[in-house]
């Protein structure tokens, strides 16, 4: 599963809600989800949801996969 977010800041505050949670950073996590995500294929942001971490993502767009445009090689 995944949550979409339109925009990076509704992105970052949700992965800061779930840092803020979950206590990260600590020891051997810098942070739940990567700061700079890639845009999915229709412009928007994907943060993959974590079984231990469901319950804060009420409220979410959820979806169950998300397509990323392909990259070419150079």
């Amino acid at each position: 599963m995944f949550a979409i977010f339109e925009t990076m800041e509704d992105y970052q505050a949700q992965n800061e809600l779930v840092n803020n949670a979950m206590g990260y950073p600590c020891e051997h996590t810098a942070r739940y989800a990567e700061e700079n995500p890639r845009l999915t294929s229709d412009g928007k942001y994907a943060m993959q949801i974590l079984p231990y971490v469901e319950h804060l993502f009420i409220g979410c767009e959820i979806v169950e996969s998300v397509v990323y445009p392909e990259v070419e090689d150079e």
